[in-house]
């Protein structure tokens, strides 16, 4: 729902602000980035490079291709 709580978990989205921390709520509500969750931390790792591989998987999710 892109909700202030949808990024609650995360402890390195508070640098995030505007309209970034915007698109970051409707990623993460959409499921289409995940970031790093972990049990008891999760990270979403804002300013890490993407790499190819998270790339084909964000783009799997966003139009709907089933992984195989």
């Amino acid at each position: 729902d892109g909700t202030a709580d949808t990024l609650k978990a995360y402890t390195d989205v508070r640098g995030i602000t505007g309209d970034q921390l915007a698109a970051v709520r409707e990623v993460v509500a959409s499921d289409v980035m995940v970031g790093q969750v972990g049990s008891d931390k999760s990270t979403f790792q804002p300013y890490t490079p993407l790499t190819r591989s998270a790339l084909a998987v964000m783009l799997e999710k966003l139009l709907g291709i089933a992984s195989s």
